[in-house]
């Protein structure tokens, strides 16, 4: 797949933007699009993490009246734990969403943004985890196995692009093929 047509359309798809994205980052600016997508994405993390935090406090819940059943050990003792280990567990990851929400609107608010300009190369790096990334001038970016494959498949490497990220969460905002 080398028409240039369908690359555009490939990265538009795994990196989620469109003509007026890019006609904005080429103003200096970020579109409202792009602002509410960070915003989304952002979001997203935020849910994604405090499911995983119930999900371990369902396992931790009934393992330990398993564990405390199977020992002798008073359940209140035992819940007591787990409740203290929820607490600290879900104020750290609190105070971790609260760090990356601030600098997610202080981006938006900045519209802090930097473009690069280069040839795309695909990286694998890594054994069990392997770690894909997205680079363009010297600049990394990680993406996930599954846009690595798609972005190898539409055979993005070696085109010459300029992209447009943020400074603060390294989010690629755009991607024009000059």
């Amino acid at each position: 797949m080398n028409n240039l047509h369908d690359i555009k359309g490939v990265l538009g798809q795994v990196f989620e933007f469109t003509d007026a994205d890019i006609a904005a980052n080429h103003k200096g600016k970020m579109s409202e699009a792009q602002k509410q997508r960070m915003e989304r994405k952002h979001h997203d993390d935020s849910r994604t993490l405090w499911i995983g935090l119930l999900i371990f406090a369902a396992v931790g819940l009934v393992g330990s009246t398993a564990a405390a059943l199977h020992e002798g050990i008073p359940l209140l003792e035992m819940w007591l734990g787990l409740v203290i280990t929820m607490v600290v567990i879900g104020g750290i990851l609190w105070i971790i969403m609260i760090y990356n929400r601030t600098r997610m609107y202080r981006t938006i608010r900045d519209g802090a943004f930097q473009k690069v300009r280069g040839r795309i190369q695909l990286i694998r790096e890594g054994n069990k985890p392997t770690e894909h990334y997205f680079s363009v001038g010297g600049q990394k970016f990680s993406i996930f196995q599954h846009d690595y494959f798609l972005l190898n498949q539409a055979e993005v490497a070696n085109h010459e692009v300029v992209v447009y990220y943020t400074t603060r969460w390294r989010y690629i905002l755009s991607i024009e093929l000059p």
